[in-house]
């Protein structure tokens, strides 16, 4: 029984050194280039939006994106896009203001296949979870399930009081099919409190 508990951790340190690496294995970039023009395609005519790379952990490839989706609003523009890079699939969504400056990367998702499963990938924001999905779409996580469940809004109330506080810590739990987030004292919320007034002081 022991043995097949350590040989369990061993394959699942395996298999996160793997994603891990398979994320970032995109080339760092350059300490002296911070921007890029990422390009892309939108139906029939082409176009670029200055990328600022210090805005996130990974390199970019900026070469052949193509648009989804774009909306805009009076202040931003909106893109998500796709591109295919051998046997990988990548989506990138973010904000840009009306000089094609991004502003904020929203997602930034890989999906592989390895045999007949298909492995996600995700940055959303600044949380992180990996999970793989048969053909009748069952979701196995490795890590990261309650990160999947804030970004697609999977969490009750008092669970996303819970996950507001502790984010950090949840966010590492490895394991599929965790359970519910227990609900939150008077004193957490107090906290919560606080976190949200201090929010709107740095948004003001």
């Amino acid at each position: 029984m022991m043995m097949k508990k350590v040989y369990l951790v061993i394959v699942i340190v395996v298999v996160l050194g793997i994603i891990y690496n398979y994320f970032k294995r995109d080339e760092r970039r350059p300490q002296d280039e911070n921007v890029k023009c990422l390009e892309y395609t939108n139906r029939s005519s082409k176009g670029a939006v200055k990328l600022n790379l210090n805005m996130v952990d990974y390199y970019i490839d900026p070469i052949g994106w193509e648009v989804m989706v774009s909306s805009e609003s009076d202040e931003n523009l909106f893109y998500s896009m796709r591109k295919e890079d051998g046997d990988t699939s990548k989506f990138l969504t973010f904000f840009s203001d009306k000089d094609q400056q991004v502003q904020k990367i929203d997602s930034y998702t890989k999906e592989f296949y390895l045999g007949e499963i298909k492995h996600h990938v995700c940055m959303y924001e600044d949380t992180f979870y990996y999970y793989t999905e048969n053909q009748f779409s069952e979701k196995v996580f490795i890590i990261g399930e309650y990160n999947f469940r804030f970004s697609n809004a999977q969490l009750s109330p008092d669970e996303l009081g819970y996950y507001v506080l502790y984010r950090d810590s949840l966010g590492r739990i490895r394991g599929h099919n965790l359970p519910k987030l227990p609900p939150i004292s008077e004193e957490e919320r107090e906290k919560i409190k606080e976190i949200d007034s201090l929010n709107q002081l740095n948004n003001n």
